[in-house]
């Protein structure tokens, strides 16, 4: 009987020592705690319990708000786990993507689940786990809600569209042409014969004229203009021109043309005056209004003249313009006229 009485009274002690402490696993590890009771907690956030009201000892922690805990080796045991005594932020607070372009948002800081919501489903889309696409083009703000916590990424998505949409060219010269999405893109051009593309987005000029190139990915198409122009700076030094005879009022002007390219070069009959707001004041002809061959390493003078034009007006021209052939290329050369010399120079070919 009286080993009974002893039983019992331990019995009781031990349930009343069970209603002031509460066990806790964190970290895989048994962590003592107890229920929080009344007192002030110093500037290191621990609490003196010299009564050891929470069965603790004399000194424990409050970190977090958390009940009353040990910190084992040093270290709070809700340090690791997520809580709120680690600072929660999202890895990305901006950002911008393109069009059917992803972005990865991880909330670091705590282990509960997070609620991720999208204020602008059309123009971008969150999953469960925070992977956010990019729809359209516009704004919207990706959130991730723990609790009443809500932590917030604004994101911009831009446009999708070629890295360039008009671009001028010589025969033989290329660009790479590119579209930043994943998808499949289907290549093409409107002229083959000027510029064509490979199924990478390589542009390659063929010859003199326009060309349109268009990445198509499903129901959508992207463009981009090409200009191919001849290389007339080839001829700068392999045409060599001189004025010969300047005479405005007798209506004559002379060139002295070298032709140094490896083909016939054709003088076409007319050549037009402008004046000093590039407006066409009129035109002169070659004398037997036919054109004029220089074969290769073959030097001509050409003679531009006619009685009808005012002798006035060509003394005020600024701009000449005549055209000719190289071999089957067809260029214009321009010669500006100086007021100080009296006489056309600077000739250019385009």
């Amino acid at each position: 009987m009286k080993h009974l009485k002893h039983f019992f009274a331990s019995l009781m002690i031990l349930l009343l020592f069970v209603s002031f402490v509460t066990p806790a696993v964190l970290d895989n590890s048994f962590v003592l705690v107890a229920e929080a009771h009344s007192g002030r907690t110093d500037s290191n956030g621990g609490h003196h319990d010299n009564k050891n009201v929470s069965g603790l000892g004399s000194y424990h922690y409050h970190c977090g708000g958390h009940p009353a805990h040990l910190h084992p080796n040093g270290k709070c045991p809700y340090a690791s786990s997520g809580s709120s005594s680690t600072k929660v932020k999202l890895n990305k607070t901006s950002a911008t993507l393109t069009e059917g372009k992803t972005l990865q948002l991880k909330l670091n800081g705590t282990s509960s689940k997070a609620n991720w919501t999208s204020n602008q489903k059309s123009v971008a889309t969150v999953n469960s786990k925070g992977l956010v696409t990019a729809k359209k083009k516009g704004s919207a703000v990706i959130t991730a809600q723990v609790g009443s916590k809500n932590y917030s990424c604004k994101l911009t998505v831009k446009a999708l569209s070629l890295n360039k949409t008009k671009v001028s060219l010589t025969p033989g010269q290329n660009t790479v042409l590119k579209l930043d999405t994943s998808k499949k893109i289907k290549w093409s051009s409107s002229n083959k014969k000027v510029a064509s593309v490979t199924s990478k987005g390589k542009v390659t000029a063929k010859q003199a004229g326009k060309a349109t190139i268009t990445a198509s990915v499903g129901k959508k198409k992207y463009t981009c203009v090409v200009t191919v122009q001849e290389n007339t700076s080839v001829w700068k030094d392999k045409i060599v021109i001189k004025t010969m005879n300047y005479n405005p009022e007798g209506n004559e002007l002379c060139f002295k043309i070298t032709n140094n390219t490896n083909e016939t070069i054709t003088v076409y009959k007319e050549l037009r005056a402008y004046d000093d707001l590039d407006q066409y004041n009129g035109s002169m002809t070659l004398p037997s209004g036919k054109t004029v061959k220089i074969k290769p390493r073959q030097t001509k003078e050409v003679t531009f003249s006619d009685a009808s034009l005012s002798g006035e007006l060509i003394y005020y021209t600024q701009r000449f313009e005549f055209k000719m052939k190289v071999g089957s290329k067809k260029i214009s050369c321009y010669a500006e006229y100086s007021y100080n010399n009296k006489t056309p120079y600077k000739f250019t070919f385009k």
